[in-house]
């Protein structure tokens, strides 16, 4: 804005210089011209042709002039025009650039919005899944052993609706604390827990809870609301380490598996992407601690006891 500022300066000097030479050397010529008149023409009385004689003297002499004038004021409104033409160019230039600059941080703060959106969606999902996987704890469950003719024994685990006082029936989150260590010392062959025919409609439940609760993590990870993914695993480890405890079908695992395979896979490429410098940033620091927790929630996936693959 200084430097148009400064070259509008320049040309109204200019102007102002070229007024000031034409009024100039016109009033010299038109003085000169009625001096003579008055000193060499005006004591005698002039003829017809004399007086054109005159005036095709003056006009000789302006004519070239003014021609001359005419062409400097035609080469600086020129000037003039290409300067303000530049000048607009240049406005023009800065205008788009403007716009593209809005047109990127309203761009940018509609992803944000649809993030913050989705990010605020996946948590009310994941909390709805996580109401009716608590209720699931609640059920009390009691453990017996069962064996059909030629088959070797399992546990068959009854399910009691939760208050009920049913002798040695224990609450289901209880039980899957105390068999976390001992439980996996079993041999392979004594783990398998089969849900009664009451159960197992709960366990499917939970299968279906949990698949939702993953789909919600791994849509806070694709929009990076990544402190409330980490929240999200806690319980997602404790739901899946409740639900590997019982057979459920293996394409329900494969199913499981990949999701956390998918969401672990966004996070290291993530981090494989940033530069040195980036790497020292809290966000990345975030997104590092997010990978560790997905690589104990894969680990709880994958240690079924009833894979037999």
């Amino acid at each position: 804005m200084l430097n148009e500022k400064s070259k509008t300066d320049d040309n109204d000097i200019n102007l102002n210089s070229l007024i000031k030479m034409f009024f100039i050397t016109f009033s010299v010529i038109l003085f000169s011209a009625i001096t003579y008149f008055i000193f060499h023409v005006a004591p005698s009385p002039l003829k017809p042709s004399e007086i054109g004689q005159i005036g095709d003297f003056y006009g000789g002499l302006l004519n070239p002039f003014l021609t001359f004038f005419t062409i400097i004021f035609l080469i600086w409104s020129i000037r003039l025009q290409s300067r303000e033409l530049a000048a607009t160019r240049e406005e023009l230039t800065f205008t788009r650039e403007e716009i593209k600059q809005t047109a990127k941080s309203h761009k940018e703060l509609v992803a944000q919005g649809n993030a913050s959106f989705f990010i605020e969606q996946g948590i009310k999902s994941f909390e709805s899944a996580e109401l009716k996987i608590k209720k699931v704890f609640d059920y009390k469950i009691w453990i017996t052993t069962s064996q059909l003719k030629g088959e070797p024994s399992r546990f068959i685990a009854s399910f009691f609706e939760p208050g009920s006082n049913t002798h040695d029936a224990v609450k289901l989150s209880d039980w899957v604390q105390s068999v976390l260590v001992s439980f996996d010392d079993l041999p392979e062959s004594k783990r398998t827990v089969y849900p009664d025919n009451y159960g197992a409609p709960i366990i499917k439940n939970l299968v279906v809870d949990i698949k939702q609760q993953l789909i919600c993590l791994n849509a806070l990870i694709t929009y990076k609301g990544w402190i409330h993914a980490i929240t999200c695993i806690h319980a997602l480890t404790e739901n899946i380490e409740l639900l590997r405890r019982f057979e459920i079908l293996s394409s329900n695992w494969d199913y499981i598996i990949h999701i956390i395979e998918n969401s672990k896979f966004a996070i290291e490429t993530y981090i494989s992407q940033q530069t040195l410098t980036e790497l020292k940033s809290s966000t990345v620091y975030v997104s590092v601690e997010l990978n560790n927790y997905l690589e104990i929630l894969l680990k709880a996936a994958k240690t079924n006891p009833y894979d037999d693959r």
